[in-house]
């Protein structure tokens, strides 16, 4: 039942708009290869602003196509009725990174490699981008989840943005200070999971199923 659902969903994130949000952030990312180099001179940073970027195009993807998938399924009870008919919370989240995940890099694969064969991103960094989306996509799926006021859910892109960017210039500055490249990655990572464990923690089923305008 759980790949079933999976197949259906990402069937239906990749309609038309998903090839249009392909388009987009293929064109994002194309952007600087015919500007040109940048300014900034010190190549690991801009190997690092190369890799985040694309995870806030994941995440701004993410979010859209969670509004056909997730909040769909939150708003017609959907969920509601699969918890009823005995298929877990942890097998419903399953589906949700599931489908979530694999059908936003699928948009964002054209994108991913251009910046490996034009702009000399690292299979480091893109090892980085797609753990930090994969932690990203959980946020993002306990975040809908724990929300019962669903007018909060067109807020989501520009909160979850500003929190990118927060995270971000934490993990940079810590970067800056002790010069330890691992640390920004460990610091962008650890933020996340708390973030994580404690939306993991607070959504109970009872929430799951609670919905309102």
């Amino acid at each position: 039942m759980v790949l079933d659902l999976i197949k259906n969903d990402i069937e239906k994130n990749l309609d038309k708009n998903a090839l249009l949000m392909a388009l987009m952030a293929f064109i994002f990312t194309l952007i600087p290869v015919l500007v040109g180099q940048s300014t900034i001179n010190n190549e690991i940073i801009m190997q690092i602003l190369k890799s985040d970027s694309l995870v806030m195009l994941f995440i701004i993807f993410a979010l859209e196509l969670a509004k056909s998938t997730i909040v769909n399924d939150k708003i017609s009870k959907r969920i509601e009725f699969i918890l009823a008919n005995g298929v877990s919370k942890n097998k419903i989240i399953i589906n949700y990174i599931a489908s979530l995940y694999f059908s936003t890099l699928i948009i964002l694969a054209p994108s991913i490699v251009l910046s490996m064969y034009t702009m000399s991103l690292s299979i480091y960094l893109i090892f980085n981008m797609l753990i930090t989306s994969l932690i990203y996509t959980l946020l993002i799926i306990y975040t809908i989840l724990f929300i019962t006021n669903m007018n909060k859910i067109n807020r989501l892109q520009i909160n979850f943005a500003v929190l990118h960017i927060i995270i971000l210039s934490v993990s940079y500055i810590t970067y800056i200070f002790t010069n330890v490249l691992a640390l920004y990655f460990i610091i962008k990572a650890l933020i996340l999971i708390v973030f994580l464990i404690l939306l993991g923690i607070n959504t109970k089923n009872e929430r799951i199923v609670t919905t309102y305008y």
